[in-house]
């Protein structure tokens, strides 16, 4: 399974702290599941 979540903020912290929480709150309530890989790419816009 694939699970893929988006932020969007004019903070680059922000948008990273809001995809890591996330990441958390899944790995701490779903003890069913296991999480093999993460990965968060930054995109930058104009």
């Amino acid at each position: 399974m694939v699970l893929g979540l988006a932020s969007v903020s004019i903070s680059v912290r922000y948008a990273n702290q809001i995809l890591e929480s996330t990441l958390a709150y899944i790995e701490t309530t779903r003890r069913d599941i296991q999480i093999v890989d993460s990965d968060v790419e930054i995109i930058f816009g104009v």
